[in-house]
Parts: C-alpha cells; sequence; structure tokens
C-alpha cells in the first residue's frame, strides 16, 4: 500500500492550492500544512514552491507526482480487484456524490432494475467539483468512483469517457429571498436587463455558452460575473450579494435563503452517467440495465 502522504501530495498538486485541497477532502489547511509540511521533512527535499499566488511543483515534485499518480492507480486497481474477489458474488458499484450532484438522483431507476442486478451493491463514494476533471478519464477521481453522476459540459464525447444522458434538465435562476424578482415564479429574457448573473466561466460549457450569449444580445446592461466553478460559496455570493445564478430545479434545497424560477427559453443541459470507458463487467452490466429502464 502506498503512503497516505504519497496521496495528499497528489491531490494538493491536482488542486493547486492548499485551500481547494481542504475544502475537496473537508479538513482545515492548516491541518493539510502540517501533514505536507512532515512529508517534506521525511522526505528530505521540498515539494512546493510557495507564494502568494499559489503553490508550483519543485523539480524534485514534479518527479514524484508523475510517478506517484502511476503508483496510487496501479495500487488502487490491485486493491479493487481484491476486494472484488474477496465479495465473493457480491458485485459493487462506486457512485460519486456530491453537493451538486447527489448519487440519490438516480434511485428511482435503481428500483427499476434492482430485480435483475440482485447480486450488485451501490456504494456512495463523496466527491467534490473543486479541483476534479471529471471528463479526463486519467483523473484521480476515477480511482474511487465507478460512475458519476453529472451535468454533460459539451455535445461531444470525451476521449476516455463514456456518457449516458438520463435526461435534459431546463436551465433557470437562482434568485435570492430578498431580490425584487423573487415574487416571479415565470422569467423572462427581458427581466435580466441591468441585473447581475452568475454564470460558469464561458468555454465550459456549450449549453451555457447559448445561454450567456443570448442573455447578452437580448440584455446588453446585463451584467455577467464567471465563476470557474460552482460550490457552496457560489450559493452563498449570490445571496450576500443579492444577484442571480444560472441555475436548475434540482439545486433548488441547497441554499434556504435562494429559490428557483424557470424562464420562458427552450435551454437545457443534459444530465446523466459518466464513466470509463471499457468498465469492469459490473459496471457494464449496471449500464446496460439501466439503458433499458430508460426505454
Amino acid at each position: 500500500m502506498y503512503n497516505r502522504y504519497l496521496k495528499l501530495f497528489v491531490d494538493i498538486a491536482d488542486c493547486g492550492s492548499f485551500s481547494k485541497a481542504a475544502e475537496k477532502m473537508y479538513i482545515s489547511p492548516n491541518a493539510i500544512i502540517k501533514q505536507i509540511n512532515h512529508y517534506e521533512e521525511h522526505l528530505g527535499f521540498p515539494l512546493f514552491k510557495r507564494s502568494n499566488h499559489g503553490l508550483k511543483l519543485t523539480e524534485e515534485g514534479e518527479i514524484l507526482y508523475a510517478e506517484g499518480k502511476k503508483i496510487i492507480r496501479k495500487t488502487d486497481r490491485i486493491l479493487r480487484e481484491i476486494r472484488q474477489k474477496r465479495s465473493g458474488e457480491r458485485k459493487v458499484v462506486r457512485i460519486g456524490s456530491s453537493l451538486l450532484f447527489p448519487s440519490s438522483s438516480i434511485l428511482h431507476l435503481w428500483a427499476k432494475v434492482q430485480r435483475g442486478c440482485t447480486d450488485i451493491e451501490l456504494r456512495n463514494v463523496p466527491f467534490s467539483e473543486t479541483g476534479t476533471h471529471y471528463f479526463d478519464k486519467d483523473d484521480p477521481v476515477w480511482n474511487a468512483v465507478d460512475l458519476l453522476l453529472v451535468n454533460f459540459n459539451t455535445f461531444q464525447e470525451e476521449k476516455g469517457i463514456k456518457r449516458l444522458i438520463l435526461e435534459e434538465r431546463p436551465l433557470c435562476i437562482g434568485i435570492p429571498l430578498r431580490h425584487p424578482l423573487a415574487d416571479r415564479t415565470l422569467l423572462h429574457l427581458d427581466d435580466f436587463d441591468g441585473e447581475t448573473i452568475i454564470i460558469v466561466d464561458e468555454g465550459l460549457s456549450e449549453y451555457i455558452d447559448q445561454v450567456r450569449k443570448e442573455i447578452l444580445e437580448h440584455c446588453p446592461e446585463c451584467r455577467i460575473i464567471d465563476s470557474p466553478v460552482y460550490d457552496v460559496e457560489t450559493f452563498n455570493r449570490c445571496v450576500e450579494e443579492n444577484i442571480l445564478m444560472l441555475s436548475i430545479q434540482e439545486w433548488k434545497d441547497i441554499h434556504p435563503s435562494i429559490i428557483t424560477v424557470p424562464v420562458k427559453w427552450d435551454h437545457v443541459i443534459p444530465y446523466g452517467i459518466m464513466y470509463r470507458e471499457n468498465p469492469p463487467e459490473t459496471v457494464e452490466r449496471f449500464i446496460k440495465e439501466i439503458r433499458k429502464a430508460l426505454t
């Protein structure tokens, strides 16, 4: 088994900062810094160049990062195979679950196919979108999960990643309760003129880029705030600054001071299962049963 500090180091390098890594691991930044300091003392050389602009790997850190990822992937694969053999006939499918994309959203489909998959057990695995590039088959998240339930950002298949669309979710607007538009049950494009809206960075999602373009064409006085990622702080900012945010109905309960209101437009974002190409037999069978349930 690889040293736990090696996994910590790789996770920090992937996130690019102690604070982002701490958020992903649900521990304090100080705790992470102390652990990585201890690891560097144990190794006898620094792994990061630290500055106010963030973290950068040292020459030694670059080598350990590249080789360490290989060690982690290989070890996780070996342990997974051993655990599967020890579990006998019981097969496990690990589903990533996060604040924005909880695994519970697939339970209604699972109920339909469970009779045909009595030997399969679903396991909930927490993950954070921050610092995670789940569209990349080599991202560490795929060492921990078999499936992710996410919004699809592009029209094309990602290299090494397969997708199964479960539904198309209408894009809506999140509104703080004290905002003047909070009493509306349906919004129109004209309502956004003069407003400020948080939207994910341009280029991250072709579906959302279409929304951005239409809003700016129809509402020249609308101000767009780019957000590289949606997390708890995005919802907090929406409330604190009393501004709008692009959202979906499924996020209506994330923040108690934000309501989600539909818009009179045709913009949707596909939502579904993301998994690696050539998955284990159990995962492949699970996907096959889900496909049947969708027909």
